[in-house]
């Protein structure tokens, strides 16, 4: 037969688990509660304590040598978590509970030992501030209340702790979310600027584009097909070609930043992106490794996931503007439900003391200055229901996302 799980004290656990207090450092506050309950029941020992699954942890003491835990089932408060009310051992070698307690017939010899439980507001009885001597004891009422009393604040410290750490993860809510707002009025910003760029340059464009098909077609009457002024119209209409790829790619990003999106080729949102920033690559000597993968699709906010992949892109630039060895590899991964982006640089990779700072707004380091980049990198991914991490953080750097393929 299967033994079915205590659904009660699954519930206390977890709740012992969501005050985040299992394995703090030593607490002030604790310890003067600990002393204070040590002097008024005239022990030796005291100590606030939590039982955990298998094991009782001790978060303040009095008297016992530095000893941070001990397993449950020697613990004398596992049995005081059965009740609410404060528990008192008198004699333990005359207790048949204790009496074969490897505590009580060896180190540190517990003959007395009082504990009133750490009630929650809910109910749960999470441990217990309790008093130990190593002769038969008793304490008088008002001992007993004290003792109480004291548990009731332990716990109202427990909540305090609680509160203030839900007050701090409130708060840096709070800013990551202020910090959205100003990335995306920063972006809108640029987008407007990309659209004005676009209108400004499209105009001229064309007048050159039609003005070098007047003169071809003008000249050919009277010059040969091998003339050098034909190749200078090949050069500009080529050169006309690249800036009209480089508005295409701009025009990303003045588009919608929202919900609007379509099923698009993820090799052609990555063509896009290179236009823009391949002569950058070219002036700092960059090898690029990318085989496409064409026909792979993504249902994308076009303009948030050309953004993902310029940051990624910008980054690793700048990462090899000084490294001796300057090569970025993008590799698209077909999956079964997903497709997975990759892009990796051979820089110095990022300090082991950035690697959890990386996605966060503004951050930046000395030879890495990701901005806003990463941050609304992560925020677009996850707007498309796909992830984002960092794989190498040192030597040859990878980011990767994962997006759902287009159903």
């Amino acid at each position: 037969m299967i033994e079915q799980p205590n659904l009660e004290e699954e519930k206390r656990l977890k709740e012992l688990e969501d005050y985040g207090i299992l394995n703090t450092p030593d607490d002030p506050s604790f310890d003067s509660i600990t002393k204070l309950a040590s002097a008024i029941c005239g022990t030796p020992i005291a100590a606030v304590t939590f039982i955990e699954r298998d094991r009782q942890w001790f978060k303040s003491s009095v008297g016992l040598g530095g000893v941070k835990e001990t397993h449950r089932k020697d613990s004398f408060c596992t049995f005081t978590i059965q009740d609410d009310s404060v528990l008192e051992v008198k004699d333990a070698t005359l207790d048949s509970r204790f009496q074969n307690n490897i505590l009580v017939t060896g180190n540190p010899n517990i003959r007395y030992y009082a504990g009133a439980p750490l009630i929650t507001p809910t109910g749960k009885r999470l441990g217990a501030l309790c008093v130990i001597g190593t002769e038969p004891h008793s304490l008088s009422d008002q001992q007993l209340e004290a003792l109480k009393i004291l548990s009731g604040q332990v716990v109202e410290l427990m909540e305090l702790r609680r509160s203030n750490r839900e007050l701090a993860l409130a708060k840096k809510f709070a800013e990551d979310q202020q910090n959205l707002m100003i990335d995306r009025a920063k972006l809108q910003t640029i987008g407007e600027l990309a659209g004005g760029v676009c209108h400004q340059i499209n105009n001229p464009l064309a007048i050159i584009v039609g003005r070098s098909m007047i003169l071809r077609s003008q000249l050919k009457s009277v010059l040969p097909a091998d003339s050098e002024l034909f190749k200078e119209l090949d050069i500009i209409d080529q050169t006309s070609q690249r800036v009209s790829g480089i508005i295409k790619a701009l025009r990303v990003y003045s588009r919608d930043m929202g919900e609007n999106r379509v099923d698009a080729d993820i090799s052609e949102l990555i063509d896009d992106v290179l236009l823009l920033i391949q002569p950058r690559m070219k002036m700092n000597d960059i090898k690029l490794t990318y085989e496409k993968m064409p026909g792979l699709k993504i249902k994308m906010n076009k303009n948030q996931i050309s953004q993902v992949i310029m940051n990624l892109l910008n980054n690793s630039v700048e990462a090899l503007e000084e490294s001796p060895t300057k090569e970025i590899i993008i590799s698209v991964v077909d999956g079964v439900k997903n497709i997975t982006f990759k892009i990796a640089d051979t820089g110095k990779g990022i300090p082991v003391r950035d690697r959890e700072k990386v996605f966060e707004s503004f951050f930046s380091t000395k030879n890495r200055n990701f901005g806003i980049g990463l941050s609304n990198a992560q925020n677009f991914i996850y707007q498309h229901n796909g992830e984002i991490s960092l794989l190498c953080a040192e030597g040859p750097t990878t980011f990767q996302f994962v997006l759902p393929k287009a159903t």
